[in-house]
């Protein structure tokens, strides 16, 4: 298409985003076209080829697609740091939590003992 020539493509694989239907000679008989006809296809070929593969599409499309995969590593490293963070504070909050329970506990064990122990020296 670059050179103004016709293509011959199959229907599958690469050529399908490169070719146009209704608008490429595919699937035509090239050689029953006019001279005219056949150099507007040839001229629509090369531009059709310039925009879409050309190097400063490519190079767009690569910066494109190198800042998605970047932005989502960092959308994915936020949600770990978050998960971290969630996990961390329910850890933390259940083991204040349980020694808050094991002192209460002691008191209320020492506060009975030394109950104990008073009634004991009544005796």
């Amino acid at each position: 298409m670059l050179a103004r020539a016709p293509v011959l493509a199959a229907n599958t694989g690469g050529p399908t985003e490169t070719v146009v239907e209704d608008r490429d000679p595919v699937m035509r008989r090239a050689l029953s076209l006019s001279a005219a006809d056949a150099a507007r296809m040839g001229d629509e070929g090369r531009r059709r080829v310039k925009d879409t593969f050309g190097r400063d599409k490519m190079a767009t499309t690569l910066m494109t697609v190198v800042r998605d995969v970047a932005a989502a590593r960092r959308d994915s490293d936020a949600d770990n740091t978050m998960i971290i963070v969630v996990v961390g504070t329910a850890f933390s909050l259940t083991l204040a939590a349980l020694s808050l329970g094991i002192a209460l506990w002691m008191m209320h064990d020492m506060k009975k003992n030394a109950a104990v122990r008073e009634a004991g020296r009544m005796l």
